[in-house]
């Protein structure tokens, strides 16, 4: 898809249980677990890592829907698979669109990828074209993308005691 066409999809509802679109005033979260994504007081730039996974995009959870069912049902599958919960940060979905290249592209879209368990389940995913257009090295746009979503989503950090 080209740049245009993966911007249009955040106007469109992407599953048939999801309540809305992703808003841009909304609140995101991103669930944590430790020690890979939180430690001594400090979200870690590998609590972003699955924002390059090619199968699909990076799970976040949204506040304004089912967010306490949402974060219940993760939680759970994350305990199935051994992870201890750490807790979870939050960042503005307005924040995440901001995040641009230097040349002015966009890096991330946002979608609605509600489950029939997760209403309020929603992906971050990383616009490939963004790579190309950057001028970095791939490894240097991996750092980059890694520090500017840490930077937003470190602007508000809940942790809770398991």
């Amino acid at each position: 898809m080209s740049y245009e066409e993966l911007l249009l999809l955040e106007g469109n509802k992407q599953s048939i249980y999801s309540p809305s679109v992703v808003l841009c005033d909304e609140i995101i979260a991103r669930v944590l677990f430790s020690p890979k994504h939180y430690l001594d007081g400090e979200v870690l730039p590998s609590a972003f890592q699955q924002i390059f996974d090619s199968k699909g995009g990076m799970s976040i959870l949204r506040l304004n829907y089912s967010f306490q069912e949402s974060l219940s049902k993760t939680i759970e599958q994350l305990e199935k698979d051994g992870v201890k919960y750490t807790g979870y940060t939050c960042a503005k979905v307005k924040d995440i669109r901001a995040i641009l290249t230097e040349k002015g592209y966009r890096v991330f879209y946002v979608l609605d990828t509600a489950t029939k368990d997760k209403l309020g389940h929603a992906d971050i995913f990383l616009i490939r074209l963004s790579f190309e257009e950057s001028g970095l090295t791939k490894k240097a746009f991996k750092n980059y993308i890694r520090f500017e979503i840490s930077q937003v989503f470190n602007e508000l950090i809940v942790k809770e005691e398991a």
